[in-house]
Order: C-alpha cells, then sequence, then structure tokens
C-alpha cells in the first residue's frame, strides 16, 4: 500500500505502525492514519476537514485532519478494488495537557459551542427520537428475521427471547424523551462537539474525526456514565456523582439536559452496540452464550445504578425528574 499512497500523495510513509485501530505512518511532522473510504463520499470528508481544523486551532492538536490529496481529492482508489482516504495528526495526547476527562470536555464543548455552522453530515442534534426509532425498528426487524430461520443458535434463541425486553426500554426511553422537549432550557444547550461514543477515552488518545458528531453535551456525559457503570457497577455511582458535581460548576445542566441524559441512559445503546459487535465478528455463535448470559445477568445492575442516580439528582436538583416505573418498580 505505501508505494500505491506515494502516487497520491507528497508523504514519505515511513515507519509503519497502527494508531486507533488505523494503519499509520510515521512523517517528520507526526502521523499520517489510513481510512477506508468504500461508504463516504468527498463531501462528508470536506465536512470532517473543516470541523478537524477548528478544534486544530482550538488547542486539540490531537484531531486527525484529512489530507487533499495531490489531485485536490481526498479518496484515492488502492489497485481498483477499494479506496481509502487519509489524515494527518499532529500529536498523539492533547496539546492542553488534560490531567482528567472533566477538564478536557469542558474545554472540548466550550470549542464547539463557538463552532460557526451546522454541519450538514456530523449533525446529530435534535434527532434523537427518529434515530432511535430507526434502532428499535431494527432491533424488531433482526428479531423477524432470526424467527424466520429454520434452525437457530443457542445465542440467537437468547437475543429473541430477550430483545422484548430491551424494545420495550428503548420506547420506553423514547416516550420520555418527547416529554422532555418542552422543558426549560439554558445557554448549555446549544449543540457542540460530542463523540459518537466516549470510549476510547478522548483526553489522552488521538482523536479519529469521523468519531466527532453535533450534539447536545449530555451526550458525551451519559456515555461516559454508561460505560463506568457497565465497568465498575454500584461501585461506581460516586465517581460518577463526583464528575457531574465537577462538570456543572462551569457548564450546568437545564432540566431539559437533565432529561435528555436520563433519556440517552434509558435507552439501551449498549445492548444494539453488543449485538452488532456479535455479528459483525462471530455471527451470534454459541461460543457467545456464554458471554451474552452474562451480558443480561447484568442489566439489574445497570438498572440498579440508574434508580440511584436518578435519586441523588432529585435530592439536589431543582424540579425532579418524573419517575420511570419500570426503573423503581
Amino acid at each position: 500500500m505505501k508505494e500505491i499512497l506515494k502516487r497520491y500523495f507528497s508523504y514519505q510513509f515511513h515507519h509503519e505502525t497502527n494508531i486507533a485501530g488505523y494503519k499509520a505512518y510515521q512523517e517528520l511532522d507526526g502521523w499520517v492514519l489510513v481510512f477506508p473510504a468504500d461508504y463516504v463520499d468527498e463531501n462528508y470528508i470536506a465536512e470532517q476537514q473543516v470541523i478537524a481544523n477548528f478544534l486544530q486551532d482550538s488547542g486539540f492538536t490531537n484531531v486527525t485532519t484529512p489530507i487533499n490529496s495531490n489531485s485536490g481529492t481526498y479518496i484515492v482508489p488502492i489497485d481498483g478494488e477499494y479506496s481509502v482516504y487519509l489524515c494527518h495528526v499532529k500529536s498523539l495526547s492533547s496539546g492542553k495537557h488534560h490531567q482528567d476527562l472533566n477538564s478536557f470536555l469542558k474545554e472540548f464543548h466550550y470549542a464547539g459551542h463557538r463552532f460557526p455552522y451546522t454541519p450538514v453530515y456530523s449533525n446529530r442534534y435534535g434527532q434523537w427520537k427518529t434515530n432511535w426509532e430507526q434502532i428499535v425498528d431494527q432491533m424488531d426487524f433482526l428479531r423477524q428475521s432470526l424467527m424466520e430461520k429454520a434452525t437457530i443458535t443457542n445465542w440467537e434463541r437468547l437475543w429473541i427471547e430477550s430483545c422484548f425486553y430491551f424494545i420495550g426500554m428503548g420506547e420506553n426511553a423514547i416516550q420520555f424523551l418527547q416529554e422532555s422537549e418542552s422543558k426549560n432550557y439554558n445557554q448549555f444547550d446549544q449543540p457542540v462537539f460530542t463523540f459518537e461514543r466516549i470510549n476510547p477515552l478522548p483526553h489522552n488518545n488521538v482523536i479519529v474525526a469521523n468519531r466527532i458528531v453535533h450534539d447536545h453535551p449530555s451526550r458525551d456525559i451519559a456515555e461516559w456514565i454508561r460505560h463506568t457503570i457497565l465497568k465498575e457497577g454500584r461501585n461506581g455511582i460516586s465517581v460518577i456523582s463526583n464528575f457531574l458535581h465537577q462538570y456543572e460548576q462551569e457548564r450546568n445542566f437545564s432540566l431539559f439536559g437533565w432529561r435528555l441524559l436520563f433519556a440517552r441512559l434509558l435507552f439501551p445503546i449498549h445492548f444494539t452496540d453488543y449485538t452488532d459487535m456479535v455479528l459483525r465478528t462471530d455471527g451470534g455463535t454459541d461460543i457467545n452464550y456464554k458471554d451474552f448470559k452474562d451480558f443480561l445477568s447484568y442489566q439489574a445492575e445497570y438498572e440498579y445504578c440508574l434508580k440511584a442516580l436518578f435519586r441523588e439528582r432529585d435530592q439536589y436538583g431543582q424540579e425532579k425528574l418524573p419517575e420511570v416505573e419500570w426503573i423503581y418498580n
């Protein structure tokens, strides 16, 4: 690949390595990363470049920036078999030397708050209901597809049995979201740059531009809370509480922001992420069956933590959040 890339780009492509899961080459002024481009277009990548340049100018030197080829395009063919585009990154960690995720997110969200445009391809703000309904529909479609198979694996049978519960969770989260859309707002409810998923944590890793989306800041907070609950369980509740308190010292949540945060936590994106991961790799074979049973048994712990966070928030919130019956019962 190195020799092919040299035809299109004025780089030397020195030492080959792997950064953030992508093939990368070291250069004198940083690193060049190679991304698949079979399912993206030039306009999408151009928008990434505008956003990345803005964030680079804001001091986030660990954001990858798309590179134009010598002919001016981003996407180049590799032996007629597939296409790629390249990104350059100056530093493998944030130039702002953040000590923790909290301080990083406050500055990252503040920078995104100042972005003068509404992105076209990476915008997720206000699209929560539509996107979540599509995910619920996809779960139901997969259920029907598995039920029509002549034979199914133990993993697939267990998925069919459990998916009704998670579809119900998704529908409840959408209802909770709909009831939130007319509630009180503040200046921190404006869209900022966030991450499709908060993990890997961005303050001490390269930030790949295609992970960045334009959304409400609660997206990052909620996904970090989800990540912490799934990793630490109830032992992480005090850490989550301290994190929220520190973040709110500079960027306090409105009632709408709180409701959006909890709506996202109620929506079972961890179930759909797990499903996608399994189907993308092993295809739901019996090898995954025990892991899936462990995953499902942990759901009770996840809901216990959500209930604890609901109650703790209501102890100091000016206006209480409505109770979610299936969490409290």
